[in-house]
């Protein structure tokens, strides 16, 4: 009896043991981090925790905790990876080209992330603190309502949403300005929505994604949705709202990660607790096509739309020049 018990045990660690196996495997392997069959030229790569910190340590930066989803961004037309060191104020830009440089941020170092808005030269043009964007040219902000803490690829623009309060009613909470850089003090354009993570420049429009308020029932989207705006006399215009529906009902988050510069794709995230695996689905803008691509590692990941696989490229052209 004693040999028997033995011998399921074994069998039923071993099952376990491949479902794990299994599990940790990405459902495309077309997009498998870290794989010698990764593509070439632009597209959507995937990087994990332990290949970028691997990529750091290899081009003389180790000190780099990456770890957070802020902690990674691309600049707008996908040729640059920036990685932050938030606690030491500093920011690795690095490019395509081979071109490596280590920035230093403006303001109080911390550990939590701050927003970050650089110019085309690899240069801050603003930044975000304590509330207040600050700009490189000396010009401080400090408006009624709270400037966004997300990131912006673009570079141009910055949001304002009011503050949390638990007796705030949540059609106000729900309210988002956009402004510019260039004119901080001038509101844009209004929406009623929530959860803007990411502000897009593409083919001279505005695109940002957020989960809109619904008034008949007074609640949030637990969606999110691309609203498409084109700049007239120093206004946004809604020329285009698009809906995009979750691949299935969930209560986990489900957010935009990424917009392709070049194409109709959008990056999303159903984000899981550990030990399941939160997962990447891509989205087409024109056809509303969703699918899925990949599992997010245990390690940590990011999906970015870039005009190489920029890691892959520095670390073989550093190797060939001897650095």
């Amino acid at each position: 009896m004693e040999n028997q018990r033995g011998h399921n045990s074994r069998k039923l660690f071993f099952v376990l043991s491949i479902a794990i196996g299994l599990s940790i495997l990405p459902t495309n392997l077309g997009f498998a981090m870290g794989s010698k069959n990764r593509q070439e030229g632009k597209g959507l790569y995937f990087y994990s925790g332990k290949e970028i910190s691997r990529f750091l340590k290899e081009i003389g930066y180790p000190n780099y905790s990456i770890k957070a989803s802020w902690d990674v961004s691309r600049n707008s037309n996908g040729t640059v990876l920036r990685f932050f060191d938030w606690s030491d104020n500093k920011v690795l830009v690095v490019s395509s080209d081979a071109f490596v440089k280590e920035v230093d941020l403006p303001g109080k170092a911390t550990w939590s992330k701050r927003s970050v808005w650089f110019n085309n030269k690899h240069q801050v043009a603003a930044w975000l603190e304590g509330g207040k964007v600050y700009f490189s040219e000396g010009i401080s902000k400090d408006p009624s309502l709270k400037a966004d803490e997300g990131s912006n690829v673009s570079g141009k623009y910055f949001i304002k949403s009011a503050s949390y309060s638990s007796d705030t009613p949540l059609h106000t909470l729900c309210k988002t300005e956009l402004y510019s850089i260039e004119n901080p003090d001038l509101p844009l354009v209004e929406i009623s929505a929530c959860g803007i993570r990411d502000i897009f420049l593409k083919d001279g429009k505005i695109i940002l994604f957020a989960n809109d308020f619904d008034g008949q029932v007074n609640r949030i989207k637990d969606s999110p949705t691309a609203h498409v705006f084109e700049a007239k006399d120093n206004k946004l215009i809604e020329v285009e709202k698009i809906n995009i529906e979750r691949p299935k009902t969930s209560p986990a988050p489900f957010y935009v990660i990424d917009l392709s510069p070049w194409t109709n794709e959008v990056l999303l995230v159903e984000v899981y607790d550990w030990p399941s695996r939160s997962r990447w689905y891509v989205f087409n803008l024109k056809t509303y096509e969703m699918k899925e691509v990949g599992k997010v590692p245990f390690s940590g990941g990011w999906g970015l739309y870039l005009q190489c696989d920029i890691i892959r490229e520095v670390t073989n052209k550093l190797k060939k020049s001897g650095k």
